[in-house]
């Protein structure tokens, strides 16, 4: 092995903003990290974000914010199928508070998640999250959080 070849895969090792070993950290473009979300989900006890939405607390979490908006998705009033995160601080997370969980259809869910096939960033996808709110309703994220209650 030479000296190089030793080098890329130490530096695949680990990720640079968490120093855990997911590699696929490393591929911005297809997968982005998000950091905080992370170290909040190990500190509940949860190895992953995958295993956090296979959860007894998470199902309890999705059945009350879905409950709070009469199942419909906040950008169409389509009937809604997944939860969209626009916060990750631990409250989110733990349920203790729904107010940037909002339902979605799936359609409208992938547009803001994704520009065509490329992953958003956290920061892209609440920009996005937020334009198409505004378009779609005329309201900001404060005026449906406060209706979701």
């Amino acid at each position: 092995m030479t000296n190089g070849e030793a080098i890329s895969r130490s530096l695949l090792s680990y990720c640079p903003e968490c120093s855990c070993m997911k590699t696929e950290h490393f591929f911005p473009n297809k997968y982005h990290h998000y950091p905080r979300r992370d170290k909040h989900l190990m500190e509940m006890g949860f190895d992953s974000y995958r295993s956090y939405l296979q959860s007894d607390l998470w199902r309890s979490i999705r059945s009350r914010v879905l409950a709070s908006k009469g199942g419909k998705c906040v950008l169409c009033d389509d009937p809604a199928s997944e939860i969209h995160h626009n916060g990750y601080r631990k409250e989110h997370l733990d349920g203790r508070q729904l107010n940037f969980l909002f339902p979605l259809c799936r359609k409208c869910h992938q547009f803001i998640e994704y520009d065509g096939k490329r992953k958003r960033t956290f920061p892209q996808t609440r920009k996005a999250f937020k334009r198409l709110l505004k378009q779609k309703t005329g309201m900001t994220i404060v005026q449906v959080t406060q209706e979701c209650r």
